[in-house]
């Protein structure tokens, strides 16, 4: 009898300690935009194979502007990094990297252009 008793206060004890344990962070947080986009609205120019194009980053949809047309991409759920997409196009990024889909057809080598490889402004 006393062996179930103390096998039961054993037990009481570590199911005690196991409930009063902090919950641990996320595995896998939402990766925030590229580090340039970091403040609210900022405007980064990418550059893909065949294309240019800026993407202004606002808190739950980005702003791609390529030479002749804009899209307004809302964020979607991603495994990794930041994903924004229409029935129109997709824009992901992670990093300086990105990939980028327009009406069905992808664009490769994507990339942020860091401030010294930007074309001047007007």
């Amino acid at each position: 009898m006393i062996k179930v008793l103390l096998a039961g206060a054993v037990f009481a004890a570590a199911l005690a300690a196991v409930a009063c344990k902090p919950a641990a962070a996320p595995q896998n947080p939402s990766p925030a935009p590229p580090a340039a986009a970091s403040s609210a609205a900022a405007v980064v120019p990418y550059h893909c194979d065949g294309l240019a194009f800026t993407v202004r980053f606002d808190s739950d949809h980005v702003t791609l502007q390529t030479a002749d047309r804009r899209y307004t991409l809302p964020q979607v759920r991603a495994a990794d990094g930041a994903k924004f997409e229409n029935d129109q196009a997709t824009f992901w990024s992670k990093g300086e990297n990105a990939l980028l889909t327009l009406a069905h057809k992808p664009y490769t080598n994507c990339r942020e252009l860091l401030a010294s490889e930007a074309p001047p402004g007007p």
